[in-house]
């Protein structure tokens, strides 16, 4: 007979979701949430750049953007797959808020 522990631990276990654990560079491990996957992603010129990605910190699905860049958070196996695949962008090669805005001068 099962004790109420152990059904308790399964049923959180079955009801998390394997999300993508990673940074900006290319290496990702999966990962098990209770609360859903998040995926950040920086958008420049109209093209969206990958972050960071792996367990949500709050249960509000959707996304929210800050400036230039946006934070999802979903629920379901893998779900934030979407922003390990966009294209990774150096740290050092994106540009300030205003190289957004006037685009970068080149000093020479």
């Amino acid at each position: 007979m099962l004790t109420p522990t152990v059904i308790l631990l399964v049923v959180s276990t079955v009801l998390a979701d394997d999300c993508l654990k990673y940074s900006d560079a290319s290496y990702s491990t999966i990962v098990n949430c209770r609360m859903g996957c998040e995926y950040e992603y920086y958008t420049y010129g109209g093209v969206q750049y990958r972050d960071e990605g792996g367990c949500a910190d709050s249960a509000q699905l959707g996304c929210r953007t800050r400036g230039s860049k946006t934070s999802c958070v979903c629920n379901g196996d893998r779900c934030n797959e979407i922003g390990y695949r966009m294209p990774y962008i150096d740290s050092r090669e994106r540009p300030t808020s205003s190289e957004e805005r006037y685009g970068r001068i080149n000093y020479q």
